[in-house]
């Protein structure tokens, strides 16, 4: 273990143990407490990764059960909530996108198609990023699109261009249109998948919120968003002119694609069929 992960490590025990130790607040339930405890301790085992990321997500399974939070059949359940299935439903789909280059063709094919320069790279990658994050996860699209700019960066700097205004741009462009894309539908981002279970829970006499409900107030928010926000970027960043050697570069990635593969034509299907059984 790094001293990173030793101190993490030892700050999220200690942690835990006072927490459990101690008297909660008159007004607050005890066994709230001990949930408080197991989760600030997570929090700290994720942000020094003082455990493996993934081995801290199934902590709650051995410790609420033994504290007593939650018994096994309950906590089990929320493992298998419909709402985490769906999220790694999306997740199967953006691997199998990024396997296969899909969304490197979509990139490459709108960059294209809107042109070359500076400020329209950005609002190519944008609209690629914000198209993807509505039907992906917003964290899995990030993830997708950051080697495509991360491999336009490399090649600016190569031909000797300043990209100190630029790099940052593009970085906070793919950042920041996957947050918006992820607004357009549910499940674009988990926390709408959240919302309309909770409400739901706390709600059971309201009317359930559909797909086809959530679009109509997330595509306009996404059009309107993406814009806005790229032209805020592209002023506060004064981005102008043209990539060194774009066309020949972008040309070349997409001809380095070659013809559209039957991996990629069935993933198509898929992420279609997947797109339409949401909406309908």
């Amino acid at each position: 273990m790094t001293k990173k992960q030793l101190v993490g490590f030892g700050l999220g025990i200690s942690s835990f143990l006072v927490l459990i130790s101690v008297d909660p607040p008159s007004d607050m339930n005890p066994l709230a407490m001990k949930a408080a405890a197991v989760s600030i301790m997570m929090a700290i085992f994720w942000v020094t990764e003082a455990i493996s990321i993934f081995a801290t997500s199934f902590l709650p399974i051995v410790l609420f059960p033994i504290l007593g939070v939650l018994d096994s059949k309950q906590i089990a359940a929320s493992y298998g909530h419909h709402i985490v299935l769906l999220i790694l439903g999306a997740f199967f789909v953006a691997k199998a996108i990024e396997t296969n280059n899909l969304h490197k063709r979509i990139a490459l094919a709108t960059i294209k198609s809107i042109g070359t320069s500076r400020p329209k790279v950005m609002l190519s990658f944008m609209i690629a990023t914000g198209f993807l994050s509505m039907w992906t996860s917003n964290n899995s699209t990030t993830l997708m699109m950051l080697p495509i700019g991360l491999a336009i960066l490399t090649r600016e700097k190569e031909m000797g261009a300043d990209t100190k205004r630029f790099a940052p741009a593009l970085m906070l462009s793919i950042a920041y249109s996957a947050s918006i894309g992820g607004t357009g539908t549910l499940v674009g981002t988990p926390p709408n998948l959240v919302f309309v279970s909770t409400a739901q829970e706390l709600l059971p006499n309201s009317p359930n919120v559909l797909f086809t409900d959530w679009l109509k107030i997330g595509i306009p928010f996404v059009v309107v968003f993406l814009p806005v926000s790229w032209l805020y970027l592209v002023r506060f960043f004064g981005v102008s002119g043209d990539l060194q050697g774009s066309r020949t570069v972008i040309q070349k990635e997409y001809t380095a694609l070659g013809t559209i593969s039957g991996a990629e034509r069935k993933v198509l299907v898929v992420v279609i069929l997947y797109a339409l059984g949401f909406i309908f």
